[in-house]
């Protein structure tokens, strides 16, 4: 195994500096591509999510359902998102014009996770590919199955200037970090994450880092408790419970304690069955380790532990049950690391103040914010005295399958967005373009320029009329033609300046004479 990837990153960047990536007609062609991979192989792509992660099938057929929705809006997106967003121009710099553009970044690296692996490698891809980057993308070693998927069928349809599969364990990874990119964008846990942005840092190379974190579902004194209950299970049962932004904690009025967990437990009963172990619904854990590690986070959880069904955690078929923690200690594992797991500790307050005080001290920057209330002005103050990168209230996860919201976290949960167009802007650099004419320009047209020196002197009122200029100088759109006239002659008026004024005049009358 190589110690790094140059060879594979120069024949990446090689195709991006002779614009291979760069024409919208390419970029569409490789979107359109990708949704016909999934439309062709869908039933494949299913089975290997069902292999991997155990996933119900309508879980695995949402998440390519996802992804060919994302990669077909994009393709009729690149006109618009691609266009360059014009800007006004200070008058000192007529005639000309400004625009900002978005630029690709190049060779680009995606490091996909475990939890999602289809939806979480594509999704960034799809926003590569419409930016015009060329990407190597890297599945995870944790569905093999998956990553096989991805590694066979993405050769098959997309160009090779476009994007190449890498597969492989941590030291794939390694090589792969240890390799100079123009950008990196890694989906997982933040202890990794801090790997990766210290790797990225050796080479100040930029990075968007989707991460995780402890996401509160607060239920007030106000909500609904039985709605809540089920949002709440229905989230937090969904791939169970190893979703970045499932629930990870609930933190309920105390006044609603009691109901809320009583309907929690309904709700588990309703959704999946006396038996859930039994349920086509409920998926498992991913790897026999993860497994573990719930195992050990349920034994030193403390608190009282519900859960519905007679069948105990099986870790051969890597089966944990759904399983409410209620009022674990202040100090549990359970709130102070991530679960990612089908455990739910619910944790009671009595102010609201006291509220806020637990969510910051158990993740004050968490990748999401869950509120159920009756009370706008209750919920819009949480979400002003609690940072999150998103937030839902009365309901959970729904903000991922809102593809015209951003997705992405903040402080330790992470930095950068995906979805939409905020994926495209993610794998773009905004480029300021400022275009002069190539012959005139007002200042040479005036007695006393005010940004170039003169030998002849004028230098006290050069320095007035730049003070001018500078302070009370318009912004201006200017179309072409003799329109420029009386643009430059309102701006002179503005402006109240004789010497200002003199240089609109001559300014106005030089493009004139010149027919523009």
């Amino acid at each position: 195994m190589p110690t790094n990837y140059n060879d594979l990153r120069d024949a990446l960047k090689q195709g991006f500096e002779r614009g291979a990536c760069s024409s919208l007609t390419f970029r569409r062609a490789q979107l359109v591509a990708l949704v016909a991979m999934l439309e062709d192989h869908k039933d494949e792509a299913v089975a290997a999510l069902a292999s991997d992660m155990g996933r119900p099938a309508a879980e695995a057929g949402g998440e390519v359902a996802v992804s060919i929705r994302e990669a077909k809006d994009a393709a009729s997106s690149l006109e618009r998102w691609s266009a360059p967003e014009p800007k006004p121009v200070h008058l000192m710099m007529q005639p000309s014009h400004a625009a900002v553009r978005r630029s690709p970044y190049g060779a680009c690296l995606i490091i996909g996770p475990y939890n999602y692996p289809l939806m979480l490698c594509l999704e960034p891809l799809i926003g590569a590919i419409a930016a015009g980057n060329a990407t190597l993308l890297k599945p995870s070693e944790l569905t093999p199955a998956t990553a096989a998927f991805l590694e066979k069928r993405i050769p098959a349809y997309l160009t090779a200037e476009a994007c190449r599969v890498v597969t492989g364990g941590v030291e794939v990874s390694q090589a792969l970090l240890a390799t100079q990119w123009d950008f990196i964008y890694f989906t997982g846990s933040p202890r990794v994450g801090r790997i990766v942005a210290k790797a990225a840092a050796e080479h100040l190379t930029p990075t968007a880092l989707e991460l995780g974190g402890k996401a509160p579902a607060v239920v007030l004194s106000s909500a609904d408790v039985g709605e809540a209950a089920r949002r709440i299970v229905n989230a937090k049962a969904l791939n169970v419970g190893q979703t970045c932004i499932a629930p990870d904690y609930v933190l309920v009025d105390r006044s609603q304690h009691t109901a809320l967990v009583a309907a929690l437990t309904a709700e588990m009963r309703a959704m999946f069955g006396d038996e859930p172990h039994a349920s086509p619904d409920l998926g498992r854990m991913c790897t026999v380790g993860h497994f573990d590690r719930m195992a050990k986070l349920l034994a030193e959880s403390g608190g009282t532990q519900r859960r519905v069904g007679s069948a105990p955690p099986d870790r051969e078929g890597k089966y944990m049950p759904l399983t409410l923690i209620d009022s674990p200690p202040s100090g549990s594992p359970l709130l102070r690391e991530e679960i990612f797991g089908p455990l739910l500790p619910v944790v009671t307050f009595d102010s609201f103040d006291e509220a806020v005080e637990t969510i910051r001290g158990i993740d004050s920057t968490p990748l999401a914010l869950y509120v159920f209330t009756a009370d706008t002005a209750a919920a819009e103050s949480l979400l002003q005295r609690v940072q999150s990168g998103t937030a839902v209230v009365n309901d959970c996860v729904l903000q991922h399958m809102c593809h015209s919201l951003p997705f992405g976290g903040v402080g330790t949960s992470g930095h950068g967005v995906c979805h939409g167009e905020w994926s495209f802007q993610t794998f773009t650099f905004p480029r300021s373009v400022l275009w002069r004419h190539a012959k005139f320009d007002v200042d040479q047209t005036v007695p006393v320029p005010a940004r170039h020196a003169a030998a002849s002197g004028g230098g006290a009122r050069r320095a007035k009329l730049l003070e001018a200029l500078i302070l009370h100088g318009p912004y201006l759109s200017l179309p072409g033609g003799r329109s420029l006239l009386l643009l430059l002659a309102g701006a002179a008026a503005f402006v109240a300046s004789p010497y200002l004024a003199l240089a609109a005049l001559a300014g106005a009358v030089t493009v004139v004479v010149a027919g523009r």
